[in-house]
């Protein structure tokens, strides 16, 4: 993910002293100087700051984030000229986009599929967490499920507690989401405004907007040292760099104290993406029904993104790949296994005891007595344990506490109605291949390399230190062990090329058995 092997090193660095502003740029550092410079309200513009971070150091290197600092014009990193739409293909875009009247220009879109280059058709998870408490609890009892993909981005899903507040109902084609609603024009058509170009940066923030709650942290610090000079530097050095020198003009100062005294004030829900959002299902109110929502991380609710493919496919096929810092193991006669998969079983999992136990009816938890955003999303029939056997049969693939061969299970699964995700029963079973990340020792003996050997092994006993080298190796901490080197890089790579596609594994067999 972004620059391997540095990753977010760049952005996450509590010490904004070191960094070579020059070298690496501290983004945030650098977002906040765009601001002071622009003249943006902290208030209004902290929620782009994700946005921002993903753009610059994901996309930007793969020519997919154009955004380009100047001391003249109007340009912010969240609006800006140049900046992209998206869509499947130049062929789906003339025939559902530019054939309507005042459509977008031609020359505003990235495709996913060119000519001769065809790719995976990717659905991207975030949810809307419509909170009424938005001031102390972002997240809220409730988080609805939304998709998006290069053709349309919405939800299909409601409300499960309160049905009458419509948040989903249907899908706008991914250009128009979050545009402003002014009047429908036909049953499946509307007349939106859009001041700014729903991108790729855009799904990409908010499908991972956990990150955001770090980011806040070390947000106080570097604002503390924008006062001391480092601000300056960073400010002029990043000007020099888009081709401009800059004084230090005092109506920028005054602005950069007035930002220095608003950073007291900040909570959680400044960071998390917020857009305005009108629900497909209220498109008829034409204009009353535009709304500013957050957007949480897809994985805050449902991190293993089947639920998102039951919602917006008919496939019978799927493979699931399940990566959590959890070892797979076994906990006085409980298997620990999957705990990410649990609630599409409609079981709740509880760190603190290591134990699984059913949901209770409308959504509460049964380790805390309250309501849990996952407690509505079962959508396989559990009723002859079909979780228990899946824990069952990734624990004997993996070698019943071995650790020998790679941990997945096949299952042929009834579907459930969910009116959370919009998905209904289907006819037919579906066919679930799951895999979790696990020791495999089968192929970790076959190393020659005595020194990667002794590397990983000593790694492997330091399951307390996530920043130690292969730390805890394969399991690790998608937050804090997002800056992987590039020995762990490649590691990881090879341990699964091995389990998915060379021979002596049994999970490649499956998967070709599969397709």
């Amino acid at each position: 993910m972004g620059k391997v092997p540095q990753n977010f090193e760049n952005v996450m660095a509590a010490d904004p002293k070191s960094v070579d502003v020059i070298k690496d740029f501290h983004i945030a550092l650098e977002f906040l100087g765009i601001l002071v410079w622009k003249r943006q309200h902290l208030s209004e513009s902290l929620r782009w700051l994700w946005h921002y971070v993903v753009g610059r150091n994901v996309l930007e290197p793969f020519g997919l984030y154009q955004y380009r600092f100047s001391i003249f014009g109007e340009n912010v990193p969240w609006r800006y000229e140049g900046s992209k739409s998206f869509s499947l293909s130049s062929e789906c875009a003339k025939h559902n986009i530019f054939n309507k009247p005042n459509h977008p220009p031609e020359d505003s879109f990235t495709f996913s599929r060119t000519a001769g280059k065809g790719r995976p058709f990717l659905i991207v998870h975030t949810n809307i967490a419509p909170s009424t408490d938005t001031e102390h609890d972002y997240i809220g009892a409730i988080q609805i499920p939304v998709q998006s993909t290069a053709v349309s981005t919405g939800s299909l899903g409601e409300h499960p507690v309160n049905p009458d507040d419509v948040i989903g109902g249907g899908s706008a084609k991914s250009f128009a989401y979050t545009s402003l609603l002014k009047s429908p024009t036909g049953n499946t058509e509307a007349t939106v405004g859009c001041d700014r170009r729903y991108s790729l940066t855009d799904i990409a923030a908010c499908s991972s907007a956990f990150y955001a709650e770090a980011l806040l942290k070390t947000l106080a610090t570097m604002v503390e040292d924008m006062g001391k000079g480092h601000f300056r530097t960073g400010v002029s050095k990043m000007s020099k760099h888009a081709g401009f020198l800059t004084g230090w003009i005092p109506g920028h100062r005054a602005h950069m104290e007035k930002l220095k005294s608003d950073v007291g004030g900040l909570g959680l829900t400044d960071l998390v993406p917020q857009y305005n959002y009108w629900p497909v299902g209220l498109a008829r109110d034409g204009a009353s029904g535009n709304r500013d929502v957050y957007f949480t991380d897809g994985g805050d609710l449902e991190n293993t993104g089947v639920l998102g493919m039951l919602a917006q496919t008919q496939v019978d096929s799927v493979i699931a790949f399940v990566n959590t810092l959890v070892a797979l193991e076994k906990k006085d006669h409980t298997i620990i296994a999957v705990a990410q998969a649990s609630p599409l079983y409609g079981i709740a999992f509880d760190e603190k005891t290591s134990q699984f136990k059913p949901y209770e009816p409308n959504g509460v938890n049964p380790f805390t007595g309250e309501i849990d955003p996952s407690g509505f999303l079962q959508v396989f029939d559990n009723s002859n344990d079909e979780f228990q056997s899946l824990r069952e049969g990734l624990y004997k693939a993996n070698g019943e506490g071995q650790s020998t061969g790679p941990a997945f299970f096949k299952q042929s699964l009834t579907v459930i109605d969910n009116k959370l995700a919009g998905v209904t029963a289907r006819p037919g079973p579906v066919t679930v291949l799951w895999v979790q990340n696990a020791r495999v020792n089968d192929w970790q003996n076959q190393i020659t390399d005595t020194k990667l050997c002794e590397a990983i092994e000593e790694g492997q006993k330091q399951s307390g230190k996530s920043f130690a080298p292969f730390a805890n190796f394969p399991y690790y901490n998608t937050m804090s062990k997002i800056h992987q080197t590039e020995a762990e890089t490649n590691t990881l790579a090879q341990l699964w090329t091995w389990c998915v596609a060379d021979g002596e594994s049994p999970l490649s067999a499956e998967i070709k058995a599969l397709f």
